[in-house]
């Protein structure tokens, strides 16, 4: 209670200060209705290149993700399989996935699946390394990924149809179409995939390593997502989307295996969301509600020609969310934010032992901005209730200062962070544990970015630690869910990225390395360890580099990846390691516009020297593979 009493008078005094000394208010009206995150935000962020992700917009968005960002992409091997990302050792589940403002990780494995996501549906992509628990909730330890919709400032209609055919018997479609003026943007994209995925691979877990085709691992998706913006009268504005998507995947056998596999597992997703929001001289209010429904069919049979499943499982789930945020510019030095969150969840499974279970959980989140004698100070306090009748005070504070005429600037924070327990991690059955507890833990970096003209180079120290990480672990002949581990990750984020011409030609380069030394220091269970280990599927180095090259209508790019030796086990069992290994693509592009049409001509190769990898043990990935893509838009803008 003290330290509460302690933290509103220091935001009372705070706010004295600035009511004596307020100022006119001149702040551009799209920073002012920026997100909470946004604007509060003490970590650095990566944004994908506006123009790649148009080039890429066919693509699911784990790719696009893997050679522009320094996040890891952990996927079970071709198109269409689950596939997540790990930012900075950690694990799925440690990485918020919000649309424009709203959480989407599961409610029953605290991920989200990458593959049924595609580039080309969104506005904008950024990555948020160390993300804080205070703005993002629950599952952060490794940062956040945001996909926006923003208003469209580009006036007039654009219609694209696209189409690629690759390797592997892939086809894809893509359809799209937008509209825009002074009051209204409205934007909807469609896509629809189907591939069998019959690549070849040496089985090296059989033996003499036969060269073999991978069956049973056929995908079929369609993806669809609208989103609209209308400007009303005396600053109003109302915001909304919709998501839908369907995905059927066959899902094979691991390497070793001497039979087809009959696994099938059927996805179909819908999210929706309305927001309001009301822009006054020196304030915004922002009203939202959203509803997402996620429905997954599993079924497996012992041979193919069966009528019955020897597995059936069925899992639906309800997301419901409603915020209210008030935000106030006291002047152009100083914002406060306060916002309360409802969230509540349902899931309805006879994998659990009462086949309906929820939750509902509340958030209060208090947000400043202040700037002083060149410091940006920005301090985020969050309580987060709990359905267990309880809560957690979640803080984060950072401050940054600009230096050698605004060419370098120096950035520190420090935050705390939680992980809510999955549905299944406490109600599966068997195995589930009702009394886990949440996992904690704290997050500190210091970075510093240099900005030339053309070029922007950044560097950031860090160091988290995870307390009663949670884990499935054999208890009485049973994997339970415990809280089983304690982690401290150090690491070095380097990356840059740099704009130059060379006579015709116009260059991108993006280089990016990652360390990240990952220890299980502890565990609780009957296996205690000799000393710290590495975490698993959690490389030590990792580097990559991306290069685009332009001449007039003509694009090249190359993009490499260097994944370094990975542990599967918590021993770090040498012989059951998974070797380091380097991945290359490259991509072409030809556009031709004439009057208001354009088309684009793509090309791309896919690890291009053949390479055989698995990023996950004994889930085979594709080798090279070959995509040709067209892609036509018709474009009248406005006068």
């Amino acid at each position: 209670m003290k330290k509460k009493i302690y933290f509103i008078s220091i935001i009372l005094t705070l706010i004295s200060w600035q009511i004596k000394a307020q100022d006119t208010l001149q702040i551009d009206e799209v920073i002012k209705t920026a997100s909470l995150q946004n604007t509060f935000k003490n970590s650095n962020e990566e944004l994908i290149d506006s123009t790649l992700q148009t080039q890429y917009k066919n693509t699911s968005i784990d790719e696009v993700l893997a050679i522009q960002t320094s996040s890891q992409i952990k996927s079970y091997g071709g198109l269409g399989n689950l596939s997540s990302i790990s930012l900075r050792g950690s694990s799925a589940n440690h990485t918020a996935i919000n649309w424009n403002g709203f959480a989407i990780n599961s409610a029953t494995t605290g991920g989200a699946d990458l593959s049924l996501i595609q580039t080309g549906f969104f506005n904008e992509i950024k990555v948020v390394p160390g993300a804080s628990s205070s703005l993002y909730g629950s599952g952060t330890f490794g940062g956040a990924l945001e996909l926006n919709n923003y208003f469209n400032s580009e006036e007039g209609l654009n219609i694209s149809l696209g189409s690629e055919i690759g390797s592997f018997e892939t086809y894809k479609y893509f359809a799209g179409a937008s509209f825009s003026n002074k009051k209204v943007s409205y934007k909807i994209s469609a896509n629809k995939i189907d591939a069998k995925n019959n690549f070849t691979f040496y089985d090296n877990y059989k033996f003499d390593n036969p060269l073999e085709e991978r069956k049973h691992n056929s995908l079929k998706s369609f993806n669809i997502m609208q989103s609209f913006i209308l400007k009303l009268p005396k600053n109003n504005s109302i915001e909304s989307g919709i998501w839908y998507i369907n995905k059927e995947k066959e899902i094979p056998e691991i390497a070793g295996s001497y039979i087809d596999g009959n696994k099938m597992q059927n996805d179909s997703i819908f999210r929706t969301y309305l927001r309001w929001k009301k822009l006054g001289r020196n304030y915004l209010l922002t009203v939202s509600s959203a509803y997402f429904s996620e429905y997954l069919h599993y079924t497996d049979k012992t041979n193919s020609y069966d009528t019955e499943y020897y597995i059936n499982s069925e899992i639906s789930a309800n997301n419901y969310f409603a915020d209210i945020s008030y935000r106030y510019y006291f002047n152009n030095k100083f914002i406060f934010d306060f916002a309360g969150i409802v969230n509540h969840q349902k899931v309805t499974t006879s994998n659990y032992e009462n086949e309906d279970v929820s939750e509902t959980n509340y958030s209060l989140i208090s947000s400043l901005k202040y700037k002083m004698s060149g410091y940006d100070f920005r301090l985020n306090f969050r309580n987060e209730f709990l359905d267990t009748k309880k809560y957690i005070p979640l803080v984060d504070f950072g401050a940054s200062k600009n230096f050698l005429q605004n060419k370098l600037i120096i950035k520190a924070n420090f935050s705390n962070k939680f992980r809510r327990p999955t549905f299944n991690e406490k109600y599966w059955q068997p195995g589930g544990n009702i009394n886990i507890k949440e996992e904690t833990g704290t997050n500190a970096e210091l970075s510093f970015k240099y900005l030339l003209k053309k070029s922007i180079f950044n560097v950031t120290f860090y160091h988290s630690t995870i307390n009663d990480m949670i884990q499935w672990v054999p208890v009485d002949g049973v994997w339970s869910a415990q809280n089983n581990k304690k982690v401290k990750i150090n690491g070095i984020e380097a990356n840059f990225k740099q704009n130059f011409s060379t006579g015709f030609f116009k260059h991108k380069i993006y280089v990016n390395y990652n360390y990240t030394n990952a220890l299980l220091t502890e565990v609780y269970s009957n296996d205690e360890l000799e000393s710290s280990q590495k975490l698993i599927y959690v490389p030590e180095n990792t580097g990559k580099i991306f290069i685009a090259s332009s001449y007039k209508k003509f694009t090249l790019s190359w993009a490499t990846q260097v994944i370094g030796k990975r542990y599967t086990t918590q021993e770090n069992n040498e012989d059951y390691s998974l070797p380091a290994y380097s991945l290359s693509n490259i991509y072409a592009s030809y556009n031709v516009v004439f009057e208001r049409f354009r088309l684009m001509l793509n090309a791309k190769v896919l690890n291009i020297f053949n390479e055989q990898y698995e990023v996950i043990k004994s889930y085979p990935s594709s080798r090279r593979a070959f995509y040709l893509g067209i892609i036509l838009e018709f474009q009248a803008k406005n006068k």
